[in-house]
């Protein structure tokens, strides 16, 4: 690895890291803390060539909370129905 590489900022694991801190605040405002939330850097080895979010251990309460809440932005982002 070259004094450069060392150097230079990863944009994309700052990205992934700035969409990871996103996700955990709004689910922090419906009242469900992503505790594990951790990003995964990609691996030379496998298929997985972008950085990935993984949200962590949810119990089902909280599991339950998370599909309400995106139910209810579905709903609410889809037109209504019976309007033209």
């Amino acid at each position: 690895m070259s004094l450069e590489e060392l150097v230079r900022p990863d944009l994309a694991r700052q990205e992934a890291e700035e969409a990871a801190r996103n996700l955990a605040r709004q689910a922090e405002r419906l009242g469900l803390p992503l505790e594990d939330i951790e990003v995964t850097a990609p691996c030379p080895t496998c298929r997985r060539s972008a950085y990935t979010i993984h949200l962590g251990t949810l119990d089902p309460d909280q599991t339950r909370q998370l599909a309400n809440a995106l139910r209810a932005l579905q709903r609410s982002a889809s037109p209504s129905e019976g309007t033209c």
